[in-house]
């Protein structure tokens, strides 16, 4: 998992090949006026998600992994607290992973809290367990999400 401000971004643009697909999008839209929803960057290879939630009405989620993609979270407006775990040292003893949806939710509590404000982002890797465990009030994010 790396954070990073949403600036510092384009210093990490070679480390994948979506992430230069992601750091043209960030730099050629003003992504706090996109509207919700799905945006498609490289077809379903490079996509991103924008959401606007009221995270007093939305529940703690379980540790999430992905397999094939790996997810890119920038924080809008509002601030997130997100949990993470490495994936190896999670329980996943009976989890039945999601293929159609690049998910499994794993038992397991966080080990470490990240706190993130807007205009940061977070990376998720295949290897990083992870979950939004919340904030007071609304918050627009956008998650992107990029082939492994």
């Amino acid at each position: 998992m790396i954070l990073e401000s949403v600036k510092s971004f384009e210093r990490l643009r070679n480390f994948h090949s979506g992430f230069d697909k992601i750091h043209d999008f960030i730099k050629n839209n003003d992504l706090k006026s996109l509207p919700t929803g799905l945006i498609e960057i490289d077809s379903r290879k490079v996509y991103c998600e924008i959401y606007r939630v009221n995270m007093q009405e939305s529940e703690n989620s379980s540790l999430e992994v992905h397999d094939a993609f790996i997810e890119i979270y920038i924080v809008l407006e509002g601030g997130m607290t997100f949990g993470y775990r490495d994936r190896v040292m999670c329980d996943d003893t009976g989890v039945v992973y999601d293929d159609s949806g690049d998910v499994a939710y794993l038992p397991s509590e966080p080990s470490v809290y990240l706190v993130v404000a807007p205009d940061n982002l977070i990376i998720c890797f295949p290897k990083d367990a992870h979950c939004i465990v919340g904030d007071e009030g609304v918050v627009k994010y956008v998650r992107f999400r990029t082939k492994v």
